[in-house]
């Protein structure tokens, strides 16, 4: 299910929201984990994201020129068919101006920041492994129209 929602402040402020929950879940599926027969209906699939959410506020600071920050959340999903293992929900915050110099020239910079620690520890495969993600981002684009 997903809920989408927009709403005008004033003519130049903008805000967008959207959540998603999601149940996806096998029908009727036998499957062998660690050479073990089980019975796999109703679980949740491996890297199915089971929640999801968006929260932006946009401002045209001029006719040309937007400037906009947001917020996005990713609940915690499982790494394994055997549900035993799940990779940690997370959230982002995210700073992004974009604008037009002439009719066929866009230029845009972004810039995100998790808001969790950016080194996670999880036991993968009986073993433990790091996975380092980027704490920080910033991406700058030009964007020419022919």
């Amino acid at each position: 299910m997903k809920a989408p929602s927009s709403l005008a402040l004033s003519s130049t402020l903008r805000l967008d929201a959207d959540a998603t929950v999601l149940r996806a879940r096998y029908d009727d599926f036998n499957d062998a984990v660690r050479w073990r027969h089980r019975l796999a209906t109703a679980t949740p699939r491996p890297s199915c994201l089971s929640r999801l959410a968006n929260l932006w506020l946009s401002w045209q600071m001029l006719p040309q020129w937007t400037l906009s920050g947001g917020a996005r959340h990713v609940g915690k999903r499982y790494a394994n068919r055997a549900n035993d293992l799940t990779l940690p929900a997370h959230t982002t915050a995210d700073l992004a101006r974009n604008g037009s110099l002439r009719r066929h020239h866009l230029l845009g910079a972004a810039w995100a920041q998790h808001l969790q620690p950016p080194l996670l520890q999880h036991r993968l495969l009986h073993e433990k492994q790091w996975f380092v993600g980027e704490s920080r981002r910033v991406l700058f684009t030009i964007d020419h129209r022919f």
